[in-house]
């Protein structure tokens, strides 16, 4: 490590003008991928910048190895479009802040097990999440959305999605193809009804357990109970 590169990673490390410091690395793109695991481009400053002052990445730490970033109730309003680059990704929470969309580059993040938004202002579920193929957890509970994608049927792995306190008005018939799915979390939306075929192709997954309807105009209850006797059922 060349004594010019020790003093940027000082510089980062006492705090010092960090988006000016961090641009130095452009002049050491050699030295930058040996040490943080990623080659250098001019839109890694914005992502550094964003881990660096949520606390989530420290200066000699490889950047190729982070598995959890996590900023919370931080008025976080952009998402970084390098967070594609993090292929080691598995847990991405970004619960209680402002964003209204992400970056079309999250759908690169193919190790991602967990993808929280909980309270933001997302008013769609954007298509590139379907492409997150090992996605185990999808959590929006609290934001503006109006419907669940019929694409959802592509997170054949998924096991929990939480859509609580949304304006959803229906349950896609795709739910019933999501094979691993435990728990569905629904409460305080706008639901009348659930189809008799829904809760049918529902009560034909094996592992599914809790089924949360509470704070709905829901109709038909009694149909419900009846279908799903197994299942810890929410009203």
């Amino acid at each position: 490590m060349t004594k010019e590169f020790k003093k940027i990673i000082k510089l980062l490390e006492k705090k010092v003008d960090i988006e000016n410091t961090l641009s130095q690395f452009q002049h050491h793109q050699d030295e930058f991928e040996t040490t943080f695991g990623l080659p250098f481009k001019e839109e890694m400053i914005e992502l550094m910048l964003f881990l660096f002052e949520n606390k989530m990445w420290y200066a000699q730490s490889p950047l190729s190895k982070i598995k959890i970033v996590s900023t919370k109730n931080n008025l976080v309003q952009h998402i970084p479009k390098m967070i594609g680059s993090l292929k080691k990704l598995e847990c991405l929470l970004l619960n209680g802040n402002k964003i209204k969309e992400i970056p079309t580059e999250i759908q690169e993040l193919e190790d991602l097990h967990i993808l929280s938004l909980n309270d933001n202002l997302m008013e769609h579920i954007p298509k590139e999440i379907f492409e997150l193929k090992r996605l185990r957890g999808l959590y929006f509970n609290h934001n503006k959305i109006k419907e669940i994608p019929t694409a959802i049927k592509e997170l054949k792995k998924i096991m929990y999605l939480d859509f609580k306190n949304n304006k959803i008005k229906e349950i896609p018939t795709e739910i019933t193809t999501l094979k691993k799915l435990i728990s569905l979390h629904l409460a305080n939306n706008k639901i009348k009804e659930i189809p008799t075929e829904i809760i049918e192709g529902i009560a034909k997954l094996k592992d599914f357990k809790v089924l949360d309807l509470s704070d709905n105009p829901i109709e038909n209850i009694d149909e419900i109970k009846s279908l799903l006797p197994n299942c810890t059922i929410i009203f």
